[in-house]
């Protein structure tokens, strides 16, 4: 006489048995694969965030020492909503102490994504000021997915330091690409960046940098 034990199991047993594990691995399968997607989207956001404030320490220290350099009329030559040219002692090249030529700006790639970039050309002295003809040392900071909105702003802040009271100050910034135009005895005061997505405002980086020379 066989006793139960002996017989193993029946192929309906091993069939709910197999059916258990199977249910067990998807939900497993499914918690560990949204446990990935949660992970890799927290690594996207802090590379984000890291090369907003990468992009915004680089412009920050170019825009801080803008200045006018000898032989030129205005430290800030070209302004828009999105970019920006001006001259800077910033020491960000291989001489010190000379006005560098920088621009912030930002390039539509054939994708559709922005790359937020800058520019750098090195002054050569010539009678009565500086000529810029070398080529740019160029930087690309941030690069943008087509969805982006408006990934670099810019808002040049003008003040009449000579009002007294003090003068409030006054957005100068040109709704096309132009000249800062200045009234009486107005000088730009301060510059604010905003660098990032708007529709992403974790990776929305916002500065005001003050003009030490102006």
């Amino acid at each position: 006489m066989r006793r139960r034990h002996d017989e193993g199991f029946t192929l309906v047993e091993l069939m709910v048995a197999m059916g258990v594990f199977g249910g067990l691995m998807v939900v497993v399968g499914g918690a560990m694969m949204s446990g990935f997607v949660g992970v890799r989207d927290v690594m996207a956001r802090s590379d984000a965030q890291a090369s907003a404030q990468l992009a915004g320490d680089w412009t920050g220290r170019l825009l801080r020492y803008i200045a006018v350099p000898e032989g030129q009329t205005v430290g800030i030559s070209e302004a828009s909503p999105t970019s920006l040219t001006f001259f800077t002692y910033s020491g960000t090249g291989p001489k010190h102490d000379v006005p560098y030529r920088a621009r912030i700006f930002t390039t539509v790639n054939a994708d559709g994504s922005q790359t937020l970039s800058t520019q750098v050309w090195t002054p050569t002295a010539v009678a009565g000021g500086w000529t810029w003809a070398a080529a740019p040392m160029q930087r690309d900071l941030l690069t943008l997915p087509a969805t982006a909105t408006t990934p670099v702003s810019v808002v040049v802040w003008v003040r009449d330091p000579l009002v007294v009271p003090a003068s409030q100050p006054r957005n100068a910034t040109p709704a096309t690409s132009g000249p800062v135009v200045l009234v009486g005895g107005e000088l730009p005061e301060s510059v604010v960046l905003q660098i990032g997505d708007r529709n992403d405002p974790k990776n929305l980086l916002t500065q005001q940098v003050r003009l030490e020379n102006m």
